[in-house]
């Protein structure tokens, strides 16, 4: 199952494989996955990014990602 939980700019997508969090901005959509574990993460960044990519392709949006090598 699915949850989801949104509050004016910030939203948060809770999947089986990991969380999703959304933060709007005027000039960005900020996207930050979390997974316990590399594998999780993987999926969880190709299923959102297919997903983004299939509901942006009119304006060829194509999400960039960056890894943190520490703890946020």
């Amino acid at each position: 199952m699915t949850a989801v939980d949104a509050t004016g700019t910030t939203a948060s997508i809770t999947f089986s494989c990991g969380r999703l969090t959304l933060v709007a901005s005027p000039d960005a959509l900020r996207l930050h996955l979390a997974s316990p574990d590399e594998i999780k993460l993987d999926l969880l960044e190709t299923l959102v990014t297919h997903r983004l990519e299939a509901i942006g392709r009119r304006d060829r949006l194509r999400p960039t990602w960056q890894r943190l090598t520490e703890p946020a």
